[in-house]
């Protein structure tokens, strides 16, 4: 599907000018399409568990994962983009087990350059994909610097369009303290070369660190690296568990 389909341009129209329509379009869409996902986190997710949502765009998923983990629960969800934060902070209002924090996760603390999206708001991205995109500065952490050591992290979502190599450069102290960790992450392989690392890279990355790998592929997981193409719309999702 190319980048200025129709699907993409309403989204992007009910967004900006009809957005309570747009959120329960977006959530009933995720909710349909990440199936698998969801029934996941169903599963690895208990009360009482942590979860880190990263990318967590206008706090669809935040909500879910806020769900299962219950009152006694904690969520995180890092959101980077002014406007994606403020909804983000409006859904989860009444939660009070989810702390949103406008940031980015990547591979430093400090601050990092946010490449805006004119059409698309879940495709900001933290690096240059080209295009005479409008850039500003955000906040961006280390998850390690974030989080204190000690501190239980039994899942963590991530979808930022090709930066996760670059995040997960940033948890390795994370990852290791929380052996029972499972990842829900997004497998875009020409994002990750935008972004300057590799299908590869972020794969045997996860292999150094203990992970075994599955991919979403037709309503199921599968072991068998998947072959996607060039276009937004060509990615799936992994899940790396222990």
């Amino acid at each position: 599907m190319p980048e200025s389909s129709l699907t993409f341009r309403v989204g992007g129209f009910l967004y900006n000018h009809a957005f309570p329509a747009y959120r329960i379009a977006y959530s009933a869409y995720k909710a349909v399409t990440e199936k698998v996902e969801r029934r996941l986190m169903r599963q690895y997710l208990k009360p009482g568990a942590t979860a880190i949502d990263v990318g967590a765009n206008i706090g669809s998923h935040t909500l879910y994962l806020s769900k299962l983990v219950g009152a006694d629960g904690r969520v995180v969800a890092f959101e980077p983009d002014q406007q994606n934060y403020a909804r983000l902070v409006a859904a989860v209002a009444k939660r009070a087990n989810v702390e949103a924090v406008q940031a980015a996760i990547g591979a430093t603390t400090g601050e990092a350059n946010l490449y805006e999206s004119a059409d698309l708001n879940v495709d900001h991205r933290t690096y240059d994909p080209g295009g005479d995109r409008r850039h500003y500065r955000v906040r961006a952490y280390r998850l390690d610097d974030f989080l204190v050591p000690g501190d239980p992290v039994d899942l963590i979502k991530m979808d930022i369009q090709g930066a996760e190599y670059d995040a997960l450069g940033g948890m390795q102290r994370v990852l290791t303290e929380n052996p029972g960790v499972v990842m829900l992450a997004e497998y875009w392989p020409a994002g990750l070369r935008r972004a300057g690392s590799s299908a590869s890279q972020l794969l045997e990355y996860l292999m150094k660190l203990g992970f075994d790998v599955e991919f979403v592929v037709g309503g199921s997981l599968t072991r068998e690296v998947p072959r996607l193409g060039e276009s937004i719309s060509d990615y799936t999702s992994l899940v790396a568990r222990r």
